[in-house]
């Protein structure tokens, strides 16, 4: 069977708010995770990852939230 993928058109203004709505919600999900590991994790090597991952997440955030020219 042949899948045709069909990619959203000026049309489909919804695409754009629905994309950041999920991302933003996965988003969040994802830094309350690493909040609780980061609490539950003693080592300074896993604290780092824990916090530089977070830190990512906050940047990608606020590119979501920004504006596009």
């Amino acid at each position: 069977a042949i899948v045709r993928m069909s990619w959203p058109t000026e049309d489909d203004s919804n695409y754009d708010d629905t994309f950041r709505q999920i991302m933003q919600t996965q988003l969040t999900d994802y830094q309350q995770v690493l909040r609780t590991a980061y609490q539950q994790t003693t080592g300074p090597k896993g604290r780092k990852m824990l916090n530089d991952q977070f830190n990512a997440s906050k940047l990608l955030l606020q590119q979501l939230n920004t504006p596009s020219s």
